[in-house]
């Protein structure tokens, strides 16, 4: 789904996230890729906040960085706030 729909909201469900306490290879990996993807689509909100949803738990610096960048793109959109 990161790959191919980072925007989807597929992407972005928390059901769908991998814990580094459980796979931590798979979510070094997976990291990588949402890092990777928020620079191919930096002026997309849906992809940022994507990013930031799944780097929340491990992360939490990076994450705000994105959301406040989502929310800047998207100031009308609530989710971001």
């Amino acid at each position: 789904m990161i790959q191919n729909y980072p925007e989807s909201t597929t992407a972005g469900n928390p059901q769908g996230h991998i814990l580094p306490a459980f796979d931590p290879e798979g979510y070094t990996k997976a990291k990588a890729l949402w890092l990777q993807k928020v620079q191919e689509n930096e002026e997309s909100a849906v992809v940022n906040g994507n990013a930031a949803k799944f780097l929340l738990q491990s992360d939490r610096l990076t994450a705000e960085e994105l959301l406040k960048k989502a929310q800047l793109l998207e100031p009308a959109n609530s989710t971001w706030c």
